[in-house]
């Protein structure tokens, strides 16, 4: 495992330990540039902007 991924596999671990599941954006969004999240009857979008942030919107 390359210095990067373990390093990534220890951010993921202590994040597991205190939010529970932890699922990465990639994992998300796959190779598309946005997601819909349907909760609680609700649509919501998951997208990364050209910054390559996270926006969740209504």
């Amino acid at each position: 495992m390359s210095s990067h991924m373990g390093d990534i596999a220890k951010l993921v671990s202590s994040y597991d330990s205190h939010w529970g599941k932890v699922i990465s954006s990639g994992s998300l969004l796959g190779k598309d540039k946005s997601v819909v999240i349907v909760h609680d009857g609700q649509r919501y979008v998951l997208s990364i902007t050209k910054l390559g942030k996270l926006i969740l919107t209504k």
